[in-house]
């Protein structure tokens, strides 16, 4: 959403409708998933998984963007979210952070936390929207 051009698809969107974005475990290059029995459904081929991947994507210029992952999640979710932050570090305020002592299905307990550091930033985050 963060690197979706809105004006594109509907001209009274402002261009920074979404000027901001908090992935928790992510995927972002579809790519890996061309070799796996899921592509039965996908039917992705190279091209295709480029085109919807959006590690590949521009992103406009003054957009933040956070890639979180589980310090114990596998190294293709650390690598996709490193991937993302990396990808868009050029043009937006990017970060990678990897939570520690939390996987796949735990990275999230910190949003049910008013008090987290999670929170904190979704909340700081947020406040660009306002701006």
């Amino acid at each position: 959403m963060v690197a979706t051009d809105w004006s594109s698809l509907y001209p009274k969107a402002p261009a920074d409708l979404v000027p901001a974005g908090y992935s928790i475990s992510g995927v972002f290059d579809l790519s890996p998933l061309i070799g796996i029995s899921m592509n039965q459904d996908l039917r992705l081929d190279a091209a295709a998984a480029r085109k919807v991947s959006p590690a590949f994507w521009p992103i406009a210029p003054g957009r933040s963007f956070d890639a979180v992952v589980g310090g114990l999640e596998s190294s293709e979710f650390k690598r996709q979210s490193r991937l993302i932050a990396d990808a868009w570090n050029s043009a937006a305020a990017t970060r990678y952070e990897e939570i520690p002592g939390t996987n796949h299905f735990t990275v999230i307990d910190g949003l049910a936390d008013p008090h987290s550091a999670m929170t904190a930033r979704v909340a700081e985050l947020a406040q660009q929207v306002k701006a």
